[in-house]
């Protein structure tokens, strides 16, 4: 019985192109491999011009390129003259007469940074050649500063004293605003001067006395917070002092007084000023 067998007849164009290709098999391929040949030799050559012509031909400025590149960028002086902290600004002086002929020399000094802290301030008042007296401090951003000379024996006058500032350390702080907003809540209140006269502490003495309420606002406990206390005589300051209150809790309320020994024009004005680094954390007390 006879098989069905596949019928597998080929074009006439498909056995032309066969015997042309078992024909020219080995043309071919020699063909393919000088083609890769060639395309290689044109590619080297054009990396040959490449190089060439950045060596030579534009030598200057490809060595600019590299100059440049190895050259710092960034003005990192520039950077920094505009970031440093700004000068202190120093208020005129004012000599103050007190008891026993002595004087006190007061001075404004006025941080204008808001971001800048001054942990640490050496200072010394000086007249011409003479100390007449130094001391340590701090000042706050932002924070005009009182700085007391207190019981200097000779009279100066204010134009003849110089704040020096021999050393000063600077802190930079990002977030004092809101640091200040919680701690620096000290509320002063019932601020009375009261005349020798009026006082009675004395029969002999001129004691005048200022008294005030001051109450501590904020969440913290400080172990000792400072108020400077300034008299003033119209626009003039013509009497300073300085007390503390020690272990000032939060919430507590504390009346504070002090004396003055010396005879004293009519008071216009009293103004109270707290003292105390709240970026030092040795000030706060635990709970």
């Amino acid at each position: 019985m006879a098989e069905n067998l596949p019928n597998n007849k080929l074009t006439n164009w498909q056995l032309k192109f066969g015997y042309w290709y078992v024909s020219n098999k080995l043309k071919i391929k020699k063909s393919f491999i000088l083609g890769l040949i060639g395309l290689n030799v044109l590619l080297f050559g054009f990396s040959i011009i490449s190089v060439f012509i950045i060596l030579v031909l534009n030598a200057d400025s490809h060595q600019q390129l590299i100059n440049s590149s190895s050259q710092n960028l960034i003005d990192y002086e520039y950077f920094h003259e505009r970031n440093k902290p700004k000068n202190l600004i120093l208020q005129p002086m004012e000599v103050m007469s007190t008891t026993g002929g002595r004087f006190d020399i007061l001075a404004k000094v006025k941080n204008p940074n808001p971001q800048w802290h001054i942990p640490y301030i050496s200072y010394q008042f000086i007249s011409g050649s003479k100390v007449l007296s130094e001391g340590e401090t701090f000042i706050l951003p932002n924070e005009e500063k009182i700085i007391i000379s207190f019981g200097n024996e000779e009279f100066v006058k204010a134009d003849d004293v110089v704040l020096n500032v021999s050393s000063m350390q600077w802190r930079r702080i990002s977030d004092y605003t809101e640091l200040a907003a919680s701690r620096l809540r000290f509320d002063v209140s019932d601020i009375k001067f009261i005349t020798s006269r009026q006082s009675g502490l004395s029969s002999r003495l001129p004691v005048s006395q200022t008294r005030f309420n001051v109450k501590n606002n904020s969440a913290y406990n400080f172990w000792e917070v400072g108020f400077y206390v300034v008299l003033y005589s119209g626009s003039l300051p013509v009497a300073v002092n300085y007390t503390n209150v020690e272990e000032f809790g939060s919430g507590k309320e504390k009346v504070v007084s002090i004396n003055w020994y010396e005879t004293l024009p009519p008071i216009s004005r009293t103004e109270v000023i707290p003292e105390i680094d709240i970026l030092d954390g040795s000030v706060y007390k635990d709970f």
